[in-house]
């Protein structure tokens, strides 16, 4: 997500977003009432109404408010209104300002200052220069604009215009702010919120941009916690003028702001209620962007299901306000999930609409590049022509007693001249539109190349992500059914000692008391007959000792956990098997010798040949078949 987070600073707003919002609500009671009288004017009061509605159109609709403004410029000139002509200058250059046209607005603006400079306006004056110095920041230039706006502050200073101190203490502060002196950036910026204070008539956008402002360079100097307090602090302003764009687009900024704090849940929340608000006012633009915030902040909590109905929510109101911009973003982030979710045939879907309406944003774009240069060229003219006319009224009032013949050579050399200038301009518009035709045609070839490949590099990654995961599953079952295997093998080796000694204790017990029984017996034919009674009882309790049936049971039991079942199948196989021949049939099958069997069972080691002749009988084995390999077996 890294990725897509931009920033937006102006010397109107200076608003951090996620999508670079920034709402200037129109006010739509003026601008009726302006339009109600605009067709009963007809003097100067038509230019200031015209004046008026290019302000009120200047964020909404640039392109009306450039018609508005040209209009009045060309009114006040017909009706040789200086004032109108300066206030029409000074409206042009805002408006080409805010279209992007730098030049041109630097050019109009300039106008505006020598006209209200001859007119003694110095408050106008003022605005004039504070408007050129923000014109050259874009520009980069921003030493010259530094200067120009210290100057306006002088002027101001010298004036007493505290709402203007509020205003260049602020664009002076976004100057350093730009150049990243945030040390001194911070410092204008506290100087205007105390003069804000100090002044009433200070309007609460312009509080609301300062305290805004302070909230940028805190969060740029890594302090998100002070920035968090300045959002707030503009957003309680907001809140208390019942301001609902300003609301909506703090809020939306407070949540980026927790974003980049990895505040996930916390940026959702404060977007939620941001899309609550642009939901309520219509703010149907804006609400597009919210809503692709809200399926970053879905995506970054886990939750890929709810960040594609976000984002779906996005993409279909931005289809409907004809939103390119959310329309292409939208469209990629859809990509993205089906990619996430193998759903390949939609994903490729979504990114050839994205491809298309990826075209048809830059075709746009330089659209609107071609106009602005077509607008220009436009104004230029307007301008070239009112200096001939001007000529030709000199001329007339010098040669008014100059014959028809030499009256008619003027006004030939003069349309000869115009035709020229048109004929030029004309071939210098249609190369310049084939050569910038060429250059977006280049342009879409080579994003459309670079798509392409970012698609099938990402497929490949997703291919070999996936390998590798096998892989490691793979490797991680192996291990693990090693370490099963190594276990079972260890606790078979514990039971097989464990058996291994309980037939050795049992053995050795019962060599013991046959070793002690044999010389009892020996005794007992050299002792005399009326106490041979007392060791004949020694015997007795030796050999019952040494068929105890305990020592049996514990051998029995470590037997069955290291060969289960196997007396079970013995017996199911040979049911005439008898309990002795069972056990003996288990002490073949651990490898005891006939001497060991013979002391286990408490008999004599010769009878061992007869029970094992009648063993072999009754599992019908033949005379050459190895016991010890069959038992083995079973």
């Amino acid at each position: 997500m890294k990725h897509r987070l931009l920033f937006t600073l102006s010397s109107l707003v200076s608003l951090l977003t996620l999508w670079g919002v920034s709402v200037h609500a129109q006010n739509t009671h003026a601008i009726d009432s302006l339009k109600n009288v605009l067709p009963i004017q007809t003097d100067t009061t038509r230019v200031l109404t015209l004046d008026q509605l290019a302000w009120e159109f200047k964020y909404s609709s640039a392109d009306t408010a450039l018609r508005y403004a040209q209009q009045a410029y060309a009114l006040a000139h017909q009706l040789s209104y200086s004032r109108g002509k300066a206030l029409a200058l000074h409206k042009l250059g805002v408006v080409y300002w805010l279209k992007g046209n730098l030049n041109t607005a630097i050019d109009s603006t300039k106008q505006a200052m020598s006209m209200f400079q001859q007119l003694n306006n110095t408050k106008q004056y003022v605005a004039c220069l504070n408007n050129l110095a923000a014109i050259y920041r874009p520009k980069g230039q921003y030493k010259k604009s530094l200067e120009l706006h210290h100057e306006a502050l002088r002027l101001r200073e010298k004036i007493k215009d505290s709402v203007g101190l509020v205003s260049s203490h602020t664009n002076i502060g976004l100057v350093y702010l730009f150049t990243k002196d945030y040390k001194k950036a911070m410092r204008y910026f506290k100087t205007s919120e105390q003069l804000s204070q100090q002044t009433p008539k200070v309007s609460p956008s312009a509080k609301i941009n300062n305290l805004i402002n302070m909230g940028v360079v805190y969060r740029r100097t890594q302090k998100s916690d002070s920035a968090l307090i300045y959002y707030q602090k503009a957003l309680k302003v907001a809140e208390s003028h019942h301001i609902q764009a300003r609301i909506a687009t703090i809020l939306v900024n407070i949540g980026v702001l927790h974003f980049f704090r990895k505040e996930y849940r916390q940026a959702l929340q404060v977007w939620l209620k941001a899309k609550k608000i642009q939901e309520q006012n219509q703010f149907t633009k804006e609400v597009s962007r919210t809503y692709q915030n809200i399926a970053e902040a879905y995506e970054a909590l886990g939750k890929p299901d709810k960040a594609q109905a976000a984002v779906q929510q996005a993409y279909e109101i931005a289809q409907k306000t004809g939103y390119l911009e959310i329309v292409c973003r939208a469209e990629q982030t859809i990509a993205r999930f089906y990619t996430a979710q193998g759903a390949h045939k939609k994903a490729n879907e979504y990114l050839q609409r994205y491809l298309v309406h990826k075209d048809s944003l830059l075709n746009l774009e330089k659209g609107k590049a071609i106009a602005n240069i077509e607008a220009k060229h436009e104004f230029e003219k307007n301008q070239k022509e009112i200096a001939l006319l001007k000529k030709d009224n000199a001329l007339k009032a010098q040669e008014a007693n100059i014959r028809s013949l030499q009256r008619n050579v003027a006004f030939a050399g003069a349309g000869v001249l115009l035709i020229v200038v048109v004929a030029l301009w004309n071939r210098t518009r249609m190369r310049r539109a084939l050569f910038e035709q060429k250059e977006r045609t280049f342009e879409v070839n080579t994003e459309k190349t670079r798509l392409e490949k970012e698609h099938l590099e990402t497929q490949a990654i997703l291919k070999d992500k996936e390998h590798r995961h096998i892989q490691e599953e793979l490797k991680t079952q192996a291990e693990l059914n090693q370490l099963k295997t190594d276990k079972l093998q260890n606790a078979l080796e514990h039971s097989q000692r464990e058996l291994s000694t309980t037939a050795m204790f049992v053995y050795q017990k019962n060599e013991i008391l046959g070793n002690i029984n044999d010389m009892v017996t020996g005794l007992i034919e050299f002792t005399p007959t009326d106490k041979r009674k007392s060791l004949k009882k020694i015997t007795t309790l030796i050999n019952n000792n040494i068929t105890l049936t305990d020592d049996w049971d514990r051998f029995k039991l470590h037997f069955e956990k290291v060969h289960p079942r196997f007396f079970e199948d013995l017996s199911q196989q040979f049911s005439n098997l008898t309990q002795n021949e069972l056990k003996h049939c288990a002490y073949l099958r651990i490898k005891l010798s006939g001497k060991e069997i013979a002391r286990m069972l408490n008999v004599a080691p010769k009878s061992m040949q007869v029970a094992r002749y009648r063993l072999k009988k009754k599992l019908a084995l033949g005379a050459k078949d190895d016991l010890y390999d069959f038992i083995a077996s079973v």
